[in-house]
């Protein structure tokens, strides 16, 4: 059932990352949706979306305004938002948690799949099927909220990259 998604692929809200430092209270540039929060303990993220829309069609599309969509190859197509976040010197994560609300869509939705990447000029079409693991099961797609992509430095500064699962 692909119907079952959660909450269409990434609006959710990165609940806390155990670290420790200074407070302050930031929104993301360009994003009003976004807001932080540093209590010397833990990191609060908030993420706000608007409410998602589907396109009907042969393959029904998942749009979240201000999100871009993404799906590998077979795998839905469903909206995103990766997080940067900055780490304050000296802290690491100990713990990720991310709450959020799901989002089911009944049946009689095809949500639209990812296709394989065509190289420029290509004369070869391209066909890319739907994952049957994952059109024809009864399970939540993704499976988890996120993944915790790495924590990467940059001139002395750790960053905490996390993406949905998919």
């Amino acid at each position: 059932c692909v119907g079952c998604v959660w909450c269409v692929g990434c609006v959710w809200c990165v609940g806390c990352v155990w670290c420790g430092g200074l407070t302050k209270v930031t929104q993301e540039k360009g994003s009003p949706d976004i807001e932080s929060a540093y209590d010397g303990e833990q990191i609060r993220i908030k993420c706000e979306f608007a409410n998602p829309v589907v396109e009907k069609g042969e393959y029904d599309k998942v749009k979240v305004k201000s999100l871009r969509n993404h799906g590998k190859p077979g795998e839905p197509n469903l909206p995103f938002k990766t997080l940067n976040i900055l780490l304050p010197q000296g802290k690491t994560v100990q713990s990720i948690e991310v709450t959020g609300n799901e989002i089911h869509l009944t049946d009689g939705y095809r949500v639209e799949h990812g296709e394989e990447p065509v190289p420029i000029g290509s004369k070869i079409k391209y066909r890319t099927l739907p994952d049957p693991a994952i059109y024809e099961s009864m399970n939540p797609f993704p499976g988890n909220k996120f993944t915790e992509v790495s924590i990467q430095e940059l001139r002395g500064y750790k960053i905490l990259i996390l993406s949905p699962t998919h």
